[in-house]
């Protein structure tokens, strides 16, 4: 299941093949999530979903 909050700004998707434009970051960039664990983006780029409304 996957879930969006259209009222983000970006998302975070471990699926490399859903993207349409990728572009490895170096270096990483760390990631804060809500309960403090840090997580590394390895790469940014673009993915299109088609949702239901």
């Amino acid at each position: 299941v996957d879930i969006y909050d259209s009222g983000a700004t970006r998302h975070i998707s471990p699926y490399r093949d859903e993207f349409v434009s990728y572009h490895k970051l170096q270096p990483p960039r760390p990631i804060t999530a809500a309960d403090g664990r840090i997580f590394l983006a390895i790469g940014e780029g673009q993915v299109r979903k088609k949702l239901p409304n």
